[in-house]
């Protein structure tokens, strides 16, 4: 067997597990919480299909901007702060002096 071939099948096989424990833990999960948000359901019982209206709700609402912000602001200062600390931070317990 071509070693081209053998390595590729290898990759493969060692990415498998990976990929079916985030396909069980982040991709199966995704898909009922897709499926209630076209639906009013109240956590218990679907009420009736309503579309993209509750998305239009969402993009309505002053409040979901106000998050949305809050949450970039957070990512990005995460990113800009906290990264360059933590490696900092690493560098200065990794030194030998």
């Amino acid at each position: 067997m071509n070693t081209s071939i053998r390595n590729k099948i290898s990759i493969g096989l060692f990415t498998l597990p990976a990929l079916i424990l985030f396909g069980f833990f982040i991709v199966y999960p995704l898909l009922p919480t897709l499926y209630y948000s076209f639906f009013s359901y109240n956590g218990s019982v679907s009420k009736g299909f309503v579309g993209l209206s509750n998305y239009v709700k969402n993009f309505k609402d002053p409040v979901f901007w106000l998050s949305f912000r809050n949450v970039w602001r957070l990512i990005f200062s995460q990113y800009l702060v906290g990264g360059p600390l933590a490696l900092l931070l690493a560098l200065a317990l990794s030194s030998k002096s």
